[in-house]
């Protein structure tokens, strides 16, 4: 990967510049990314093993108002074995594995071992209902762009600092879901719960009258969450319509700050077909986010829409927000020294119309085709963004 970020921001007062700077980052990256599985089938059940190694040099140079350069270098392994069964009206899985994170910079660095097994538990009580849990233990590696010995100035009072030091993080996720389908109607019920031990979030100091922007290893940080999906189908093929909701509470424990934040949300929506025809009704509101001390605030929009198909010819037109002119998203910071909001509305959203025609044709001899199983990327540039959020 060739990554090359600019960043020009400048403060003035009248005609007086009172704040100039100027980043340029230029980094190039190179991954190896090798994976193999074998499964085999038995009467019992599927047996599943696997390995996957994820090798990483990466190089970005910092010049502008701050110069500096970073040259790391990062591994990850994982190695699993599973096995999947059935027993009577119980479908399970079970499965073990381990994984090495490895990461060096200019000598430094960390060398860490991880044991991650893997659980699933599904009882069927008839063919209209079911309940299943899953389990999980994570190890997640810091990104590369958090990681280097660098600093970027935000303004003329904050500056983003990387850390060497950080570790990876350990995650235990577990879920519990019900399902049951009764006549025209169905509906299920989801209760998770997500728990970091010493997770990656962000940290702000105070040096020479700076405010540090950085990353640690910070106590935990946990999230539960209920979720209710209710659908009914009351003509047919002709009429459905499905509701969503639930609320979300975080805990966020860093090394010098805690909070808590609770969110209730929902979506739903309405889809009608008659012969040729359908139409469709869409509305959710904000499902926000909060992590470290940041509650990213999620959006807001509702969509109602039109369709007619004739063979292979469809025509349609929809309009976003035709009842609203409020569309925005969001994020506000809760730290104590420096807190922060920041709102983007985009108010053409109002009433945009949006049209739609597509034909879809084809032609010769047709082939049975697979999905590709293996879908290795690496996205981590490792370079540091000097923006507020």
């Amino acid at each position: 990967m060739d990554s090359n970020s600019k960043r020009h921001y400048k403060e003035m007062q009248d005609t007086e510049t009172l704040t100039d700077l100027f980043s340029n980052v230029d980094g190039n990256k190179y991954s190896i990314i090798g994976e193999g599985i074998y499964e085999k089938t038995f009467k019992a059940g599927r047996l599943s093993t696997g390995i996957k190694h994820t090798q990483s040099f990466t190089d970005n140079e910092y010049t502008g108002s701050s110069v500096s350069k970073t040259d790391m270098r990062q591994a990850d392994t994982y190695m699993y074995t599973e096995f999947q069964g059935k027993i009577n009206k119980f479908n399970y899985s079970l499965g073990i594995g381990g994984s090495r994170s490895w990461f060096n910079q200019g000598g430094e660095g960390y060398q860490n071992y991880n044991f991650r097994p893997t659980a699933s538990l599904k009882y069927n009580f008839n063919e209209n209902s079911f309940i299943r849990y899953r389990g999980n233990i994570y190890s997640n590696s810091p990104s590369l762009s958090d990681l280097g010995n660098t600093e970027q100035a935000i303004d003329s009072l904050q500056i983003r600092r990387g850390n060497s030091s950080l570790k990876p993080v350990i995650s235990y996720v577990n879920s519990l879901n019900y399902d049951i389908t009764k006549g025209i109607f169905s509906g299920s019920l989801l209760v998770s719960h997500r728990y970091y031990n010493k997770p990656i979030m962000e940290e702000t100091i105070i040096e020479n009258n700076k405010f540090i922007r950085t990353k640690d290893n910070q106590k935990n940080w946990q999230k539960l969450n209920t979720e209710m999906e209710v659908s009914v189908n009351p003509f047919k093929d002709h009429l459905i319509a499905k509701i969503t909701t639930g609320i979300s509470y975080f805990d966020s424990k860093g090394n010098n700050y805690a909070h808590t934040y609770s969110n209730w949300y929902y979506r739903a929506e309405v889809n009608g077909y008659y012969k040729n025809w359908s139409a469709f009704f869409r509305i959710q509101n904000h499902r926000n986010n909060f992590f470290g001390e940041t509650l990213d605030i999620g959006e807001n929009w509702h969509m109602i829409g039109i369709m007619y198909k004739h063979k292979q010819l469809t025509i349609g037109g929809m309009m976003l927000n035709p009842f609203a002119d409020n569309w925005k998203v969001g994020s506000e910071n809760r730290n104590k020294f420096a807190p922060s909001k920041n709102w983007e509305y985009v108010k053409e959203s109002s009433r945009l119309f949006a049209f739609k025609l597509s034909y879809n044709f084809n032609f010769g001899r047709k082939y049975q085709s697979s999905q590709k199983r293996l879908n290795n990327e690496d996205t981590d540039t490792g370079v540091m963004s000097s923006s507020k959020k």
